[in-house]
């Protein structure tokens, strides 16, 4: 499925979008799970005070230092967007590179989405898994940008929908014919509307948008 890059078992599980905070306090670090609708008031934050910033993130490949160069520049607005007590943990790179994405398409009007070779089987070429990038997380950019390919209109319509929204439960239902085809025979699924947002984020991102 992956044209070369060795992805190993992609497993997509419920509660992809998450991402975790942990507030700031000077005896201990108390970890908690961001609401939903906190990332995403969150992520459209950050994308108004550091635009080019955000975009900058996602000319880099999942997991390589390019991709912690471009999330440290964007620390600072990401604490100011959470009113100074919290920050994003680091243990969670996917889950806010899938809330900027969610939030630049929707901060863009562009209209119908280019199909064509993913952006990263070229990135790749020449360089080492798990040192240049993280292949299971191609894995998942994989399934994503072929769910997009298969029915990119409704693909778009679900990035842009607001949580449990009527557009939201028309997209979700025009995508299910398409999901199966695009897993590997090891693929574990299941997937909430939350989730399968996520995954099409940054693939309709770089359709959209870049």
């Amino acid at each position: 499925m992956m044209r070369g890059l060795n992805t190993g078992r992609l497993a997509i599980v419920a509660g992809a979008a998450m991402m975790t905070a942990t507030a700031l306090c000077p005896a201990a670090h108390a970890q908690t799970v961001m609401g939903r609708d906190e990332i995403r008031a969150t992520a459209d934050c950050v994308v108004e005070q550091s635009h080019r910033q955000a975009a900058d993130l996602f000319t880099t490949l999942p997991g390589s230092a390019d991709e912690r160069r471009a999330a440290r520049h964007l620390k600072a607005t990401f604490v100011a967007c959470l009113g100074g007590d919290k920050h994003i943990a680091a243990d969670d790179p996917a889950g806010v590179r899938a809330a900027l994405a969610v939030a630049l398409v929707v901060a863009d009007a562009s209209g119908t989405p280019r199909i064509g070779e993913p952006w990263y089987r070229s990135a790749t070429v020449g360089k080492a898994a798990y040192t240049a990038y993280d292949p299971r997380r191609l894995g998942a950019l994989e399934f994503g940008s072929c769910v997009m390919a298969a029915a990119p209109e409704a693909a778009v319509a679900l990035v842009r929908a607001a949580p449990d929204s009527v557009a939201e439960r028309r997209a979700v239902d025009a995508l299910r014919p398409v999901i199966a085809p695009c897993m590997t025979h090891d693929t574990i699924v299941r997937l909430k509307a939350d989730d399968l947002r996520a995954l099409l984020a940054e693939p309709v991102y770089h359709a959209t948008v870049r």
